[in-house]
């Protein structure tokens, strides 16, 4: 029995297959915009399910009716010391909310055991007013 050597080639088009430029311009657009979209309601479902459980704004107002007034001192008196740790304040908030919401992680002490981002490279000598919530906490 000998064997032979056969070539087969085959030539598929898909029927509704359509080479046509501004048809397959239109099909990409309509593509974009449904990833578009559904970046857009993913982003509203994170920012929803973040805010679901979150604090209500009147929570310690209830609880501990003196926190407010008494962090409202310690920060106004930094600010009468010093008058650029109001905005040492803002951006320390920012750096600590902006990646994983607001965990407090920047705050957290160095330990050998355990490496915060208050000593990391990039927060080293930028951020600033540890302090001042140090004496809210104090006050609290």
């Amino acid at each position: 029995m000998k064997l032979r050597r056969t070539s087969l080639s085959i030539n598929y088009t898909p029927k509704n297959h359509n080479t046509n430029p501004t048809q397959l311009q239109a099909n990409l657009t309509l593509l974009l915009i449904l990833k578009a979209h559904f970046l857009v309601y993913a982003f509203l479902w994170l920012g929803l399910a973040a805010t679901a459980f979150s604090l209500p704004p009147k929570f310690y107002d209830k609880v501990c009716p003196q926190a407010l007034p008494a962090i409202r001192k310690v920060v106004e008196a930094a600010v009468h010391r010093e008058r650029r740790i109001g905005a040492s304040l803002l951006r320390l908030h920012f750096h600590d909310c902006f990646v994983n919401g607001c965990d407090g992680s920047l705050l957290l002490d160095w330990t050998p055991a355990f490496v915060t981002k208050k000593n990391a490279r990039g927060n080293l000598d930028s951020v600033r007013g540890f302090e001042v919530v140090d004496q809210r906490v104090k006050w609290i």
